[in-house]
């Protein structure tokens, strides 16, 4: 990793050539729930030999005790980037200033090397609903969340990217989600943070139009893949044939999307317990990140890994 890549703290420079920050290659990695349980799959992972470029945690875990995020970063010992939700970007008034002291302080904290957030409405300034409702399709809540953005960025000592929301009613206003994305992505001069994982959820509530909302971003501006990886023995239980299918597909769309020469992100991150009840086996993610890494990162590949052949792992 380059010496630029290591640095935090420091306002990001402009993007070049139309890709937004971060342009640094960071790799493939897992989002690491701040828990036991992910403590020893770690231990689980390293034993088989298991890779891991950067993490990615989330920043609420941390709240009551941001000190605790210093301690964790130097046991990982790896590039980390903080998810969060409390900047609340599609809201119309924005949090009060601790809130954006908090999350400056745990970037600061794990020397963040950028920071993911959810394009979506998360309540009021002072009361969180309990989820991400997708932002209204007007030009109106555009302008808003444009405006949100570049002023976060000026106090935020990392990047910034956006992630899409999952689409829990029907579409609103004129401008579909995936446009919407993109032109906030564009105005703000900020990356996209791409969530397979939030598409699918989708479809517990408003089945989305996959092709349609892929087929309106901008590849080149996706820093950030987020991508299934769970519990091959559970998604073969009585029951669970939804989850199956939607593992399935987020396996299969990352290798689709990585032939699209533009779509070269900075990471790519697999969720570990989203669809399944337990984390997968350790040997899963390692072949899944070895992909990643032939997909997306060449110089980053630990082996040539062909596509499938992971499948048999549980």
């Amino acid at each position: 990793m380059s010496e630029t890549s290591k640095k935090t703290g420091t306002k990001a420079n402009k993007s070049v050539a139309g890709i937004p920050q971060p342009q640094e290659t960071y790799g493939a990695g897992y989002l690491y729930h701040y828990y036991p349980q992910y403590q020893e799959f770690a231990q689980r992972l390293a034993q088989v030999g298991g890779e891991v470029d950067i993490y990615e945690v989330l920043g609420i875990q941390f709240n009551a005790d941001p000190d605790s995020l210093i301690r964790f970063a130097e046991e990982l010992a790896k590039p980390i980037t903080l998810h969060s939700f409390e900047y609340c970007l599609g809201n119309i008034d924005l949090p009060p200033k601790d809130v954006f002291d908090r999350i400056q302080l745990l970037a600061n904290n794990c020397n963040s090397v950028y920071i993911g957030e959810h394009l979506a409405i998360m309540g009021t300034s002072d009361q969180y609903i309990g989820g991400f409702l997708q932002p209204l399709g007007t030009d109106e809540q555009t302008k808003l969340m444009v405006g949100n953005l570049k002023k976060i960025k000026k106090i935020s000592s990392c990047p910034l990217l956006i992630e899409n929301a999952s689409q829990f009613y029907r579409q609103h206003g004129g401008v579909s989600l995936g446009r919407q994305l993109r032109e906030v992505s564009e105005a703000a001069d900020v990356g996209i943070l791409l969530s397979l994982s939030n598409i699918s959820i989708s479809d517990n509530f408003q089945p989305q139009d996959r092709e349609a909302f892929l087929s309106e971003l901008p590849f080149e501006r996706v820093r950030q893949l987020h991508v299934f990886c769970g519990n091959t023995d559970e998604e073969q239980m009585p029951g669970m044939e939804k989850a199956r299918m939607e593992h399935e597909w987020s396996y299969k769309m990352m290798h689709e999307l990585a032939k699209d020469p533009a779509m070269r992100p900075s990471s790519v991150i697999f969720e570990l317990e989203t669809g399944t009840p337990s984390l997968p086996a350790a040997e899963k993610l390692r072949d899944y990140m070895n992909e990643a890494r032939a997909l997306f990162f060449s110089d980053k590949s630990q082996a040539t890994v062909l596509a499938g052949e992971n499948n048999a792992a549980s």
